[in-house]
């Protein structure tokens, strides 16, 4: 995935995760735990690598 696709689903899935913490009456951090670590479990999520830094030399 692109790293703009992947920034753009995880502000959509935390501002989802929110409002529906809101909705239910569960403490935000609690659902934005458990929701972060159902996205652990998506694919398409795991592809993502971060650039290598640049060494200094």
């Amino acid at each position: 995935m692109l790293g703009l696709e992947v920034v753009v689903l995880l502000g959509v899935v935390l501002l989802a995760a929110h409002t529906l913490a809101d909705r239910f009456r569960i403490a935000p951090p609690v659902l934005l735990l458990i929701t972060g670590v159902l996205l652990g479990f998506v694919p398409a999520l795991r592809d993502v690598f971060r650039p290598e830094p640049p060494l200094r030399g």
